[in-house]
């Protein structure tokens, strides 16, 4: 099983990227920070998967582009905003809520950080599969966001 730490060295410290919401739409599957400071965004698919697509402005962005990138830290900022309101947030008895609030917020940082000066990678891993099972195999692909 491909690891994020045995394929992509000094990069086992995971940031929070979980919104106390239900589902996983619009967020990324992991979003890591390197030893050196660089932060890898990993987006991954199993079996015969393929990259999705998300409406970003007024077009649709295929999964591992810029601007669905872009789109993607656009929905967790906007969460931000109605997570920072929400009554549980700061409040005693809420600290595990009000920690993965503020664990969304400094990946948020991280990211913007990362894309000023350039340390941002975004990563696709696909893990195949035929009728026997997953396929031992793994496609990396590391996508084009212009850094």
């Amino acid at each position: 099983m491909l690891t994020v730490a045995t394929n992509f060295k000094n990069s086992d410290q995971p940031l929070n990227t979980k919104l106390p919401t239900n589902g996983k739409q619009g967020e990324f599957d992991q979003v890591y920070i390197t030893e050196d400071g660089k932060i890898l965004i990993m987006e991954g698919k199993g079996g015969n998967a393929t990259w999705g697509s998300r409406i970003a402005g007024e077009e649709r962005a295929q999964q591992g582009s810029a601007k669905y990138m872009d789109s993607v830290i656009d929905n967790y900022t906007e969460q931000m905003k109605r997570l920072t309101k929400d009554p549980r947030y700061g409040k005693v008895g809420e600290e595990a809520f009000t920690k993965q609030v503020e664990g969304i917020q400094d990946m948020l940082d991280s990211l913007d950080d990362a894309k000023l000066d350039g340390t941002l990678e975004y990563i696709g891993i696909q893990q195949k599969a035929n009728d026997a099972g997953l396929i031992d195999v793994i496609d990396v692909s590391i996508f084009d966001i212009g850094f």
